[in-house]
């Protein structure tokens, strides 16, 4: 998905507002390697966000008795 940037923020902000976390930075910076240079994007940088997996976690009940 390519994100275009509205307004001045840091590409970890980015990141964050769209995975819930920072898990990704990595991929996103090597797929985005021409804002490897910026310390804040400016409006109107495209970002490329790659779909991936999230792993659900299985919801446990806990009982009270076995």
């Amino acid at each position: 998905m390519k994100v275009v940037v509205t307004s001045k923020q840091r590409l970890d902000e980015l990141i964050f507002a769209h995975y819930g976390s920072l898990e990704n930075l990595e991929l996103v910076i090597q797929e985005n390697s021409h804002l490897n240079e910026k310390l804040f994007l400016e409006a109107g940088d495209e970002v490329e966000l790659s779909e991936v997996e999230v792993p659900t976690k299985e919801k446990t009940t806990p009982a009270l008795w076995d």
